[in-house]
């Protein structure tokens, strides 16, 4: 894990010296593995393959997507994958 911490930390510098933005859309598709089952480095070859699929050969089926739609299921996956019972942190260990 500290090596992808550390290529991801990489990726963002690089970006950042060239005028990108860094980030990473992968925390969240990476927490979606992890809870629909995939454990191994096969799993995550798999789910990022299938996104590259989609970018290169699919494109132009993704791009009639309605935005509207894209947004709906983002939001369904922030719902679900968000950890709920934070909340119930911050009243235990309010902020200073």
């Amino acid at each position: 894990k500290s090596q992808e911490c550390v290529g991801q930390g990489a990726g963002n510098i690089a970006s950042a010296l060239i005028g990108g933005m860094g980030g990473c859309a992968m925390i969240g598709q990476s927490v979606i593995n992890v809870t629909s089952g995939g454990r191994g480095r096969l799993s995550t070859f798999v789910a990022g393959s299938f996104l590259l699929f989609l970018i290169v050969v699919l494109n132009d089926l993704v791009r009639i997507i309605p935005m509207a739609a894209l947004v709906a299921v983002m939001i369904m996956v922030s719902i679900g994958t968000f950890s709920w019972r934070s909340i119930l942190d911050l009243r235990r260990h309010p902020l200073p």
